[in-house]
C-alpha cells in the first residue's frame, strides 16, 4: 500500500473534457474566438483532435463559467457583453486603477511614469496596427506595472 504522503505527490493527469475546457477557454479569454462567434462542437473536436464528447462536456462547463451561451434551436455562442456591461466594468477598473496609481506613485513614481509611458505608446502602435490581441496583453501588462510599483503582489485574472 503506497503511504498517504506519497499519495498527494501523484498528479492525475487531465481528462479530456479537463484540457478541452482548458483551451476554449485559452482561445476565449485569448480573444481568438471573439464575442458572439458561433462554435461547433465537430470543429472544436477536429481542432483539438478529440471526439465531441468531451468538447460537448466542456462547453457545458464553459456556460457555467459565464464564457459561452448556449441557445437552445439557434447554436453555442462565445458569450458577449452590452454596452451597460462594458460601462460597469470600466467604472470598476477605474475605481482600482486610481488606488493602485496612487499607491505606485507614493511609492515609485519615477519608475512607474517611464514604464507606463512606455507602455501607452506600445498600446497606440498596436492599436494603429488593429492588433487586438497585443492590445490586450499590453493591458495586462499594464495592470500588472500598476501592481508592482504599488507593492501589490497576485494575479488578477482577465
Amino acid at each position: 500500500m503506497i503511504p498517504t504522503t506519497m499519495q498527494r505527490l501523484l498528479k492525475r493527469p487531465k481528462s479530456l473534457t479537463d484540457l478541452a475546457h482548458d483551451s476554449i477557454r485559452q482561445l476565449i479569454v485569448g480573444g481568438e474566438l471573439p464575442m458572439g462567434a458561433q462554435l461547433s462542437e465537430a470543429s472544436l473536436a477536429a481542432q483539438l483532435g478529440i471526439s465531441k464528447t468531451p468538447v460537448r462536456e466542456a462547453l457545458l462547463r464553459l456556460r457555467a463559467d459565464g464564457l459561452i451561451d448556449i441557445q437552445p434551436q439557434r447554436g453555442t455562442f462565445v458569450f458577449s457583453l452590452t454596452a451597460r456591461q462594458v460601462e460597469e466594468i470600466c467604472a470598476f477598473r477605474e475605481v482600482v486603477e486610481v488606488a493602485a496609481v496612487r499607491l505606485a506613485m507614493e511609492a515609485q513614481r519615477a519608475e512607474l511614469v517611464k514604464s507606463l509611458q512606455a507602455n501607452v505608446k506600445d498600446m497606440a502602435l498596436a492599436r494603429k496596427a488593429r492588433n487586438f490581441k497585443g492590445i490586450r496583453q499590453l493591458d495586462e501588462a499594464y495592470t500588472g506595472e500598476l501592481r508592482q510599483h504599488a507593492g501589490m503582489s497576485g494575479h488578477v485574472a482577465a
